[in-house]
């Protein structure tokens, strides 16, 4: 994702919920539900700040606590280290694995006018202003 904000104080997040509470490993968060798990990795920003932010029960309705259950147990919010530019490029790659396998391995290339990630033999190619993207087989 690319957002462009009018002014750079104005924060901008990527928010995921997770039904477990997450692991962090530097730009690099997971979590266990049932026999799988989610790894996600943070390609960018980078420097990210990654915040776990738990759900609670407090305020809420009385009749929306049935529905508990089927709520996520809290979100990751991923933002910028620092807020000096209009423009916040997002990038994560999400591994949904059995519990205890590795994620998927990637590599990561950014040029002037594109970021090129290469996961699973499929190279992804993104403009850098968000505008467009390419899935070909990555060449060896």
């Amino acid at each position: 994702d690319v957002v462009i904000v009018a002014t750079p104080r104005l924060h901008r997040r990527f928010l995921i919920h997770y039904p477990a509470v997450p692991k962090f490993t530097g730009q690099r968060f997971s979590w266990v539900n049932g026999d799988g798990q989610l790894i996600g990795e943070t390609i960018l920003p980078r420097q990210a700040k990654l915040t776990a932010i738990p759900v609670t029960m407090e305020g809420r309705e009385p009749s929306a606590k049935k529905f508990k259950r089927y709520w996520p147990a809290g979100r990751l919010e991923v933002e910028p280290e620092s807020y000096d530019s209009n423009t916040t490029v997002f990038l994560h790659l999400l591994s949904p694995v059995a519990t205890g396998q590795p994620p998927a391995k990637y590599t990561f290339r950014q040029e002037p006018d594109r970021y090129i990630l290469t996961v699973a033999g499929k190279q992804l190619m993104f403009a850098s202003d968000g505008r467009s993207c390419r899935i070909r087989s990555a060449v060896a």
